[in-house]
C-alpha cells in the first residue's frame, strides 16, 4: 500500500512538471519580436480540405496558433472544404518536415499554421455541430483541395 502511495505521488510530481513545461513553452511561443501569430507574407488564402494526420479523425481547432490545450475550441471532422491563410506559429512534428518546422525571415524556427475563415466543429461537451470562425489548425491537418473537390463544394453551395 505504501508503494502505491509513492507511485501516485511520483506520478503527480511528473504531471506537475509536465504542466509547468507546457506553460513555459506556451509563454515562449509569443516572446517579443517573434513573428508568431503573424500572416506569412506571400501566402494568400486558399481552399483546403481537412485531412487526417495518421489515425486522427478529429482535427483539433484552436483559438490561436498554439499547441496549448487551453486554446482548443473543438474538433473538426475530416473532409470539410475550408478557406485558410498561412500564419507563423510554434513548430510541431510533421511530414513533410518543413511544414511543421521552417526558418523564418528573422532566423527563428516556426510551424505553418492556418487561420480558417470558418469551419464546423464539435465541442467535447456537446454532440451538436456549431460554426467556428477565424480559428487555427496546424498545417498537417490540411491538404490543398482538388479542382473536383472545389467544383463539388461550389455546386453544393448553390
Amino acid at each position: 500500500m505504501l508503494g502505491a502511495a509513492r507511485g501516485a505521488a511520483g506520478l503527480g510530481f511528473l504531471v506537475g512538471i509536465g504542466a509547468a513545461a507546457a506553460f513555459l513553452i506556451d509563454r515562449a511561443e509569443y516572446r517579443s519580436g517573434s513573428l508568431r501569430g503573424d500572416p506569412i507574407e506571400g501566402e494568400g488564402a486558399k481552399l483546403f480540405k481537412t485531412d487526417p494526420n495518421g489515425d486522427n479523425f478529429a482535427i483539433p481547432i484552436r483559438s490561436k496558433p498554439t499547441r496549448s490545450d487551453n486554446d482548443l475550441v473543438g474538433f473538426a471532422k475530416v473532409g470539410q472544404i475550408v478557406t485558410a491563410r498561412a500564419y507563423y506559429g510554434p513548430t510541431y512534428p510533421s511530414y513533410p518536415d518543413d511544414l511543421g518546422r521552417f526558418e523564418g525571415p528573422d532566423g527563428d524556427f516556426y510551424g505553418r499554421w492556418y487561420r480558417l475563415t470558418g469551419v464546423t466543429i464539435y465541442k467535447p461537451t456537446s454532440l451538436e455541430p456549431e460554426g467556428a470562425y477565424n480559428v487555427f489548425v496546424a498545417g498537417n491537418f490540411l491538404k490543398l483541395a482538388t479542382e473536383q473537390e472545389i467544383a463539388n463544394f461550389y455546386q453544393s453551395s448553390e
